[in-house]
């Protein structure tokens, strides 16, 4: 009982977390933004976010790679939707942090979220490894070694001792903290 109380805010947590990242320039459908109208032409885009940043009460900072010119016609649209029409319709991308948004060229954020992975993947294989014992109470040891293994890094492993129903985790801090919230 307790393991599914667990796991399903986990799996609705993850789920969120991958709809956020599939839709990295669309914002939702329905939007409780303040709508707008643009009725543009061959405009430039610096000028159009611009603007849009000003509806939205929202600061913008533009990649030097954002340019060209844009034609466009909103007749009342949420802005974020706007925004992310105009983004998508120049291949562009955005990252929002606070109450400031960084547009760029979706390529470079792209890049940008590759290096941060490769950053991240190598400081954990200098970090050192922890290791710790976890007494299941109402499931069996050896049945949740293939969920914990899902959970750790390529260097982490997991022991189940039947005896004492007792998992033995061996791994990075980070991923026996996670571990050990599944079983709280």
């Amino acid at each position: 009982m307790k393991f599914s109380k667990v796991w399903i805010p986990f799996l609705i947590g993850i789920s969120i977390l991958f709809s956020s990242l599939c839709s990295l320039a669309q914002p939702s459908r329905q939007s409780t933004h303040q709508k707008i109208s643009l009725d543009l032409r061959d405009a430039d885009i610096g000028n159009v976010l611009g603007l849009i940043s000003e509806v939205a009460q929202l600061n913008i900072v533009l990649a030097d790679e954002v340019k060209g010119r844009v034609t466009i016609r909103l007749n009342e649209v949420p802005w974020d939707q706007a925004l992310g029409v105009i983004l998508q319709s120049q291949s562009l991308g955005m990252v929002r942090i606070g109450n400031v948004i960084r547009i760029a060229p979706l390529e470079r954020l792209r890049k940008e979220e590759e290096t941060l992975l490769a950053s991240k993947r190598a400081k954990e294989k200098m970090e050192d490894l922890r290791t710790e014992m976890i007494h299941l109470k109402y499931a069996r040891a050896k049945d949740m070694v293939p969920v914990v293994k899902s959970f750790l890094s390529a260097r982490g492993a997991v022991i189940a001792d039947e005896r004492t129903n007792i998992l033995i985790i061996r791994d990075i801090s980070e991923n026996v903290e996670a571990i050990k919230s599944l079983f709280r």
